[in-house]
Formats: C-alpha cells, structure tokens, sequence
C-alpha cells in the first residue's frame, strides 16, 4: 500500500491550532490568580541568550534540554553543559545539562539550576541593626525525547523544584513537553512547547500558579547553513505576547557571532534597548565557550558564560560521519582517477607510452572492472612494444650490414619475443642463423666426434643468446673452448656475450639507482630483479633486495600498490 507524503502545511496548521488554544486557555484560567516559581522561566545557556532567547526549533545541541526537550534526540552527541550568570542586583545564576542517545529514536537529558544571593537585608525596625538572609531557588530536571520518524519528535522533561527565603521553603513538580519538526522544509525547523504544567505552588500557607509558558518557534538556515535565522512567539501565564528574533554567524565553524531582540506586546518596560542581546561563541579543540549580553537599563547588565563539552558520538552520528567521510573519499577518489586520466591522455598523445601505462594502471588500481581503460591500457603497452621492436630491429640491421651476425642474432630475437608477427623477422633470423652457422668452427671444416660434440654446444649458446640468457650461453661456449681452444669464432662470440651483458646489467643497474633515488621503488625492484635474470650472482642486485626485503615481498604480494593508493587519499 503506497502512503502518501505528508504536506507540511498540515503539520504547521496543527502546531498553530495547537497554540491558539493553549493561549486562550491559559489567558482564561489565569485571571486573577498570582504567579509562583518564576525563575522556572529565567533563560539559561548563553548561546540561546544572546540569539534573543529564540531558540525553541533549533535543537541541535545540549541546550535543547531547557528549551525543547524534543530536541535531545536531534543533537547526535553526548554533551554536558556548564553556565555561570552574573545576574542583577548581585543574583548569580549557575545551570547545568547533560544529553546522551540511547538509540537513533530516542535520548535522555537531565538538568539542573540554582539562583541565589546570599547577601539580602531583612528590615525589622528604623532604629535595629540590619540583618541579612539567603534565598534559594532551584530545580532538577529529567528529560526524555523520541523520534517518530525522520521528520517528527518530542519529548517531556519531569521537574522537582523548591523555593527558599530565609526560614521558609516551598516543593513542587512540573512538566514540560515539547515538539520539534525538521525536515520537511528544507533547512527549516518547526518547534512548539508548553512548559511547567503542575499543581499551584504552595509558600507561606498560599497557593500560587505555576508560570505556565507557551511558545512557537521556527528556525532556518541558509548561506550555505552559515547563518542560522530563529523566530518565536511566547504567551506567559498572566503577561502579554512577545516576539523574539535571533542570528547567529559562524565563522569557519570556529567563531561564532550572535545577536537577538525581544519585543512585548505592549512594549518593553525598562526601554527598547532592553530587548537586545548579544554574544559571541568560539569553537577550541572541540570545546565550545559562548558568551552573552544583554543590557537591564538601570537594573544593570546580564552576563552569561557558558562551556560546552563534547562527551561522544551516538552511534547515528558516527554512522553519519562515517557516511560523510565515505562521500568525501569518494569524492576525492573520482579528483584522483581524473587527474590520472588527464595524465595518462597527456602522456599518450605526446608519445610517452612508458608514462601513459603508468597512469592507466593506476587508474585500474582504484577501478579494476573499467573496461575502457583496460583498453586503454593495452593500447598503451602495443605502442610501447612496437616501439622496443622497432628499436631492436634497427639495431640488428645495423649490425648485420656490419656482419656482426652475432649481436644482430641477440637484437633479433628480442624482437621476436616482444612481438613474434614483427614483418619478416623470421626470415632475417633464419639469414642470421645460416652466417653463423657458416662461420662455425672459424669456417673450418673440422671432422670427428670432437668436431660434432663442439658444434652442439656452439649452436646450443646460440639458442640461449636467442633467448637473452647470456650466462647460459657463456657457459655452453667455454664447454666449446674446452674442446676448440683455438676456435677464433667461438672466442669472438664468448668475448661479444659477455660484453653485451654487462651492457644489459650496467643499463638496468642504473636505471634502478635513479628510480630508487626518484622514489619510485616499484621500477627499481624490478630492475634489480631483471638484473638477476640476466646475472643471478651479481653483488650490487643482491645487496640491493636482501636491504629492502620488506617492500620486495609487498611488490610480490601486490600490496605496495594499494598502500600507495590509500596514502594518496
């Protein structure tokens, strides 16, 4: 069964309906009847205080305790909260909150305040000495938030307060709930609360009222959710309307800058400067300070201090981080592979196929199943092999117009290896192969067993020195020596072998210094390990991979690759 999407004019019109009743209904019962617990209203934290204490559909941190507790299960993290104010007419303020997930539906919060002085005077008489007391007020909170879905929340925060002025001392409990909307509007939040709800208040043998609150909150992001916008409206019990407007601006995610107005009904009694506030909030290793202002005309200024301390990550929000982590990965994988391609076309179309293999491998490292640069790179090693044949080729020409019949052999069967449809080089190999073979024995015509068992071994390193195997076909022509000591052909290919190589070995051997010395250890080990091919006792090769072992046996097990790959993201 398909379920339609909900409309969020309809959630809005509910939340506004909801409002208007709990206004009018608290208007009606509150006449005439006198307010208690006050201070249950008094603002707390200072990042809600200088936004102009509009702060009901925000809730993504731990202040969302006091002010929607709907909120907790939106903030993602484990938080404690810690503010000091330094209140009017010497009153201090101190306030603390807690929030922990429980799961990705629900979370917990507790708080905690205390408004004191210590330092009242009590006035007996015109002619006693004065006297002071204490007065007390606090109250200890327990919350609990659930998420329907994705969109809707709330939550209800169950109070134990009390009251004291000097002797006497007054308990009682209170309910808050709150309802927070998200979502459904982009960057947009849509909160509701009705705040301590509870039996009248008892002090000195009278009953009072509890401070029934009621507010209507949204908040909206925007500037790429640098600057967060809030707007609410509030009724008190007994009091008139008023709107409160907040800002904040942060900076890098490091500064953030605040700002707020309050405005009644009826307008502010201490002035229309009384309404603003003000404040700044700074990001250090994690830990938030916020500080806020607001000016109390004659009666003073507000200041609040407040401290933020990260505790941990729900297993949502490490889930979302990790996700966010993934999408920044990926993202940095596609800048990588692009900037592999641009290299490896730049490098292919400018002929240097070397480099374009590279690049191309590269690129298949981190996409293996692309079949377009499988491709790409088997075009790339074509180019590359055709060029090596061609080069060889080149050379054993050069060498048979010079009759040196034995170098253009070597140079020959190379290109046979690299590409056996090379034209015609079958043809030129089986030319090569019959001036040799004429050239046997010093063009002499030797007879006997002697004579058979020294051709074998000469046309046996012959088919070595095909194959590159130089030390094999040393070894076969010293055999040969042994019997023709005189054989001036089989001297002059013993003496052409080995000089080619060493040629071959003092080629690579440099190549693998420079590419070592470059960094770039993949070419260098093989290089050395080509050397031992050609020179399986050759001294510097084995110093070389007995030294870096380690990464040999990474090269070996295709590991070196991939750790590239993961240090370049």
């Amino acid at each position: 069964m398909r379920t339609q999407p909900r409309n969020p004019g309809n959630s809005l019109s509910i939340i506004m309906y909801l409002f208007l009743f709990a206004a009018i209904s608290t208007g009606v019962k509150a006449e005439e009847q006198s307010i208690g617990a006050v201070f249950l209203n008094q603002p707390v934290g200072a990042r809600p205080s200088a936004m102009g204490r509009a702060f009901i559909a925000v809730g993504d941190d731990v202040n969302t305790v006091f002010w929607n507790p709907a909120g907790i299960v939106r903030t993602g993290n484990i938080e404690l909260l810690a503010v000091h104010t330094e209140f009017i007419q010497e009153f201090r303020d101190d306030y603390f909150a807690f929030c922990m997930p429980l799961s990705s539906r629900d979370a917990v919060g507790i708080n905690g305040f205390l408004s004191y002085h210590t330092k009242l005077e009590k006035t007996l008489s015109l002619y006693s000495d004065p006297e002071t007391y204490s007065a007390y007020d606090a109250y200890l909170g327990l919350a609990w938030s659930h998420a329907f879905d994705k969109h809707y929340a709330a939550g209800i925060t169950l109070k134990g307060l009390c009251q004291l002025i000097d002797t006497y001392s007054a308990w009682n409990m209170a309910l808050d709930m709150g309802f927070l909307i998200t979502g459904l509007i982009p960057d947009m939040n849509l909160g509701f609360t009705i705040k301590n709800l509870g039996p009248p208040i008892k002090f000195i043998n009278e009953a009072h009222t509890m401070p029934i609150i009621i507010e209507l909150g949204t908040s909206y992001r925007l500037l790429k959710k640098d600057l967060l916008l809030t707007f609410d409206i509030c009724k008190p019990l007994q009091e008139e309307f008023n709107f409160k407007f907040g800002a904040e601006y942060n900076i890098g995610q490091i500064i953030f800058l605040r700002t707020g107005y309050t405005y009644f009904q009826y307008g502010n009694d201490l002035g229309p400067l009384a309404g603003f506030t003000g404040g700044i909030g700074a990001n250090i290793w994690e830990y938030r300070l916020d500080y806020a202002y607001a000016p109390f005309a004659d009666l003073g200024n507000i200041h609040r201090f407040s401290l933020t301390l990260p505790l941990g990550k729900s297993h949502g929000e490490k889930a979302k981080i990790a996700k966010r982590l993934e999408d920044q990965m990926q993202a940095k994988h596609k800048s990588i592979i692009k900037g592999f391609i641009q290299s490896a076309e730049r490098n292919f179309k400018k002929g240097d196929y070397k480099t374009a293999i590279f690049y191309y491998e590269k690129i298949l490292v981190l996409n293996p199943r692309n079949s377009y640069f499988k491709q790409k790179l088997f075009n790339a090693r074509s180019k590359l092999e055709q060029r090596k044949a061609d080069r060889h080729y080149r050379k054993g020409m050069r060498a048979y117009k010079k009759k040196d019949y034995l170098n253009a052999l070597i140079e020959w069967s190379k290109v046979k290896d690299i590409r056996p449809s090379y034209k015609e080089i079958k043809s030129w190999l089986k030319k090569v192969n019959k001036k040799l073979t004429t050239a046997q024995n010093g063009g002499q015509s030797a007879k006997g067993p002697r004579s058979f068992e020294s051709d074998r071994f000469i046309t046996q390193g012959l088919e070595y020195l095909k194959q590159s195997k130089y030390l094999k076909a040393i070894n076969t022509w010293k055999q040969a020596l042994s019997l023709y000591p005189d054989n001036s052909r089989v001297k002059q290919y013993l003496q052409k072998t080995q000089d080619k190589m060493k040629e071959e070995v003092d080629n690579l051997s440099q190549k693998a210094s420079k590419w070592w010395k470059s960094g770039k250890a993949i070419p260098a080990i093989r290089a050395w390990r080509q050397v031992l091919k050609i020179d399986p006792k050759n001294p510097p090769a084995l110093t070389f991979l007995k030294k870096h072992a380690s990464k040999m046996a990474l090269l070996s097990n295709d590991l070196y690759l991939q750790g590239v790959q993961n240090y370049v993201e």
